[in-house]
């Protein structure tokens, strides 16, 4: 940190796009501040990024009660050794809690009309960052802080906002984050994420379509309290000290595969119907609207304008009969791994990939002949009926002929 401006205090964690620390301001006042301090590779791109940052967001002095506040940026040189550094708002860890676990610790606690909040002050944060050009990109429940106000409401904070479009990749090779930040990642993001074109979509424009389509993902998440089953141990996790938090986010589910994450599901296979998967408590309004936020072509998605209007309009966001209630985790494992999904079963023999684009099925309905086809056939038609009357005029002449040579007595 440059030891002119601001003084390391504690390392708080290792969040998604780098180390997070805890700084306080020099000066008499102070203050404590929160930093990211993010790896890059060039000091002159270094450069750029911060001063980008500053003209978007701190110079235009931006501020909503449900954006935490920017305050500034600045490149670092330690060691030989680059860093793009963010500071923003602290709060202390009594004042706030990340979004996975607010919703693991609420459990069935969490009432209709709480979970309605949470998910218009979601939308209304990212509208403001819309309507300012500014756009997220990497929207998950570990980059929304819920602070616990005086009167005992749950305030929603959206973090990290700015951070994809200057740094293109989050994170590099070498660097871990905490608590599956990587693998709530994976789970949230949009299907045109698992294209060749993603890195260019997110640095240095503002893909807001990206935006909807995590925000649909957020309401799920909260609606339905679906917890992914812990990652298999392999050799590459197994060595990590750092054991991995329970994640909220929603999955699809078949037998004799692993969790598969929405975007990337859709992103190869589109005509699937995926809703008896995803939805067991949302409400058919919440269905209708997150139908739309999940469109696979960005451009039909609705604008977040039009996400809040029509939220504002649903009175209940999840089912209040039984008959929606998801008991436990492993009740949901259970059923999707025994395939009772309440579709009718396969007849083929063959094992049914669901990564893979299904075959394309030929249409039941009867296809119009095209104008080509009319005129063949007339022609077809034609020809028969002159062959016919050919026949018929041959053997009406041969007939005349034998009458005139039969001699004929008296």
């Amino acid at each position: 940190m440059p030891q002119s401006d601001y003084v390391p205090l504690e390392r708080l964690c290792a969040g998604y796009f780098g180390k997070e620390l805890k700084v306080q301001e020099k000066g008499a006042v102070g203050k404590v501040r929160h930093a990211k301090v993010v790896t890059f590779q060039s000091l002159a791109k270094t450069k750029l990024a911060a001063e980008s940052l500053r003209q978007d967001i701190k110079y235009r002095q931006l501020e909503h009660k449900n954006v935490l506040k920017f305050k500034d940026a600045f490149d670092i040189v330690e060691s030989g050794r680059i860093y793009l550094c963010t500071v923003w708002s602290h709060y202390e860890k009594e004042q706030t809690e990340l979004l996975n676990d607010f919703i693991i610790n609420r459990k069935e606690s969490l009432g209709i009309e709480e979970s309605k909040a949470l998910m218009v002050q979601l939308v209304e944060g990212v509208s403001f960052l819309h309507v300012n050009a500014l756009s997220h990109n990497a929207l998950t429940p570990f980059s929304v802080l819920i602070l616990k106000s005086s009167s005992g409401e749950a305030v929603v904070k959206i973090t990290d906002y700015g951070l994809t479009q200057v740094c293109g990749r989050p994170y590099d090779e070498n660097y871990r984050p905490d608590g599956g930040r990587i693998r709530s990642m994976l789970y949230h993001l949009p299907p045109e994420a698992f294209g060749r074109s993603w890195d260019r979509c997110c640095k240095n424009y503002t893909n807001t379509a990206a935006d909807v389509f995590m925000l649909g993902l957020l309401f799920i998440a909260i609606a339905e309290q679906t917890l992914l089953p812990p990652e298999p141990k392999t050799e590459s996790n197994a060595k990590a000290n750092d054991p991995e938090n329970p994640i909220v986010a929603p999955f699809l589910q078949y037998p004799g595969y692993a969790p598969i994450p929405l975007g990337k599901f859709l992103h190869g296979n589109s005509s699937i119907d995926v809703d008896q998967q995803l939805y067991r408590q949302s409400s058919p309004a919440l269905r209708s609207l997150v139908r739309r936020m999940l469109q696979l072509i960005p451009g039909k998605r609705p604008p977040t304008s039009s996400v809040a209007q029509i939220l504002a309009s649903i009175r209940l966001v999840r089912r209040t009969d039984k008959a929606g209630s998801q008991s436990s985790l492993a009740d949901t494992s259970v059923a999707s791994s025994t395939g009772k999904l309440g579709k009718r079963k396969r007849s083929s023999s063959l094992r049914y990939d669901p990564t893979e684009a299904p075959p394309k099925r030929k249409s039941a309905v009867n296809r119009l002949p095209s104008l080509r086809e009319k005129t063949e056939g007339a022609k077809e038609v034609g020809s028969a009926l002159v062959r016919r009357a050919s026949v018929r005029m041959k053997t009406t002449r041969n007939f005349i002929m034998r009458k005139g040579s039969v001699k004929i007595s008296d």
